[in-house]
């Protein structure tokens, strides 16, 4: 969704956004809640901004902005790893099925992400 064609190389997830509201989504997942309070996704982004992520649970069907968690991102040519402070939010929890991760705020920014953990 809002992205260009996406590769991967070396084990590195590479697109570029096409839209100003780029997003992957990762769906299928049964995923205890309680048992992680942050998402850290480590990535490397051409235009600094802002990254956000969703989680959909059985208690949340969709991506909403009352279920996501936002990092300020820094584009310097090296790899970051952000962190989502999911547990903070009260809508964290539950059997988690997905997640939608929103990596840019522009059009035109190159995406690389290394992986994405929960702790």
């Amino acid at each position: 969704m809002g992205l260009g064609e996406v590769t991967l190389k070396d084990g590195v997830w590479q697109s570029t956004s096409s839209t100003a509201d780029p997003a992957t989504t990762i769906g299928g997942l049964k995923i205890r809640g309680n048992r992680f309070s942050k998402v850290v996704v480590e990535m490397r982004v051409s235009q600094s901004g802002v990254a956000q992520l969703f989680w959909i649970s059985a208690s949340v069907p969709g991506a909403t902005e009352g279920a996501a968690a936002t990092v300020e991102t820094t584009a310097d040519g090296q790899f970051h790893r952000y962190t989502f402070e999911v547990g903070k939010n009260d809508r964290w929890g539950g059997c988690l099925t997905g997640f939608r991760l929103d990596p840019a705020v522009a059009s035109g920014v190159k995406i690389e992400i290394k992986s994405i953990e929960l702790q």
